[in-house]
């Protein structure tokens, strides 16, 4: 299941945890960790290799769950964050430092040095 397959209720509320397992966990421990408190995966990042988990059981009550086993490193929430602001000039920041440099080359801004 993608994160596109959630409905979006279920995609806007937190729903979601991030598990790493230690690297000796195999595979199937994982698949029946997952089965015994109801998750399913939504991702797995094979690089880093972590698991993002969805599940209708509280959130918090499986991040305790899921921390407390040794086959665990960590178990941490997946927020998911709208955006509420976005600039009209993603490269306003760049483009001022190349003005200031513009003009201090041709002598009409003048360097400030701080000691």
């Amino acid at each position: 299941m993608t994160l596109l397959q959630l409905n979006a209720l279920e995609f806007t509320k937190n729903t979601q945890i991030i598990i790493k397992f230690k690297e000796r966990v195999c595979e199937e421990t994982q698949l029946e960790i997952h089965y015994k408190n109801k998750c399913r995966i939504l991702d797995h990042n094979k690089e880093l290799n972590f698991q993002v988990l969805h599940s209708k059981t509280d959130i918090n009550t499986l991040i305790k769950i899921y921390n407390k086993l040794e086959e665990v490193e960590y178990a941490e929430p997946n927020h998911m964050l709208k955006a509420f602001y976005t600039p009209k000039d993603l490269f306003s920041p760049i483009s001022m430092a190349l003005k200031k440099y513009k003009l201090l080359l041709l002598g009409m801004l003048r360097p400030v040095m701080k000691i």
